[in-house]
């Protein structure tokens, strides 16, 4: 019997007080290089997905978020690169402490924000796609099992 392994992501919506969402615009990545992306990585072995994103937040952009102030917003459970099953949770953030600068200039070149109803062409489609259903207030979602599942 083939043991699947699901890969666990963890995305942050980080709204400030205009209502925007901070966006990383990737470089030198072979995954969606000069798109916009969120803020995010992996979930390590034996972490949280919120203890994930406040690492994570503290790692890529400077900032340190309580758990408190994390807000589950959505899940996507996917077929990720080579048909890997991946699992992605959404939090929203509106509050943290410190100030916001990139800390992976060798994967961003730069943090910009954007309206939440003016979202750039070149965003990261399945990132773009959650975000509409999260306006939505749809929770869950799927993508790329095949063309007649995918929402």
């Amino acid at each position: 019997m083939l043991q699947q392994v699901l890969l666990p992501y963890v995305l942050a919506l980080i709204i400030n007080e205009k209502n925007e969402v901070l966006l990383e615009h990737r470089k030198n990545t072979e995954w969606f290089p000069d798109y916009y992306g969120l803020v995010g990585g992996k979930i390590d072995a034996m972490e949280s997905a919120k203890a994930a994103l406040v690492r994570e937040m503290s790692e890529e952009i400077g900032i340190i978020v309580a758990s408190e102030d994390v807000e589950f917003a959505h899940v996507i459970h996917f077929l990720g690169v080579d048909n890997k099953p991946c699992v992605a949770f959404f939090y929203t953030v509106r509050a943290w402490q410190g100030d916001i600068y990139n800390l992976e200039k060798d994967k961003h070149d730069y943090l910009l924000w954007f309206p939440l109803d003016k979202l750039p062409d070149k965003m990261i489609p399945r990132h773009k796609k959650a975000l509409q259903f999260i306006a939505k207030g749809i929770s869950y979602s799927e993508d790329n099992w095949c063309k007649e599942e995918s929402l």
